[in-house]
């Protein structure tokens, strides 16, 4: 089986950790905004922080699903 090399790896979680600070990000904008837009002033950023978790960790655990071998193993 072919591993994959340091640099490889290292070029993989530079991306995966920005995907998952611009989905933070993006979310925690949305909601800043719509506090703005709205006059709800903490209710939408605190929204964004949720939801851009929630993101974030959700396209994390997506890629985990694609990386990872399905041999039955993790079943234990």
């Amino acid at each position: 089986m072919n591993q994959p090399s340091m640099m490889q790896r290292l070029a993989q979680a530079i991306a995966l950790g920005s995907q998952f600070i611009g989905i933070f990000v993006a979310a925690i904008a949305i909601g800043r905004g719509s506090d703005y837009l709205l006059g709800t002033d903490p209710l939408g950023i605190l929204f964004g922080v949720m939801l851009g978790l929630t993101g974030g960790i959700m396209s994390l655990l997506r890629h985990q699903e694609t990386e990872s071998p399905d041999d039955g193993s993790a079943d234990v």
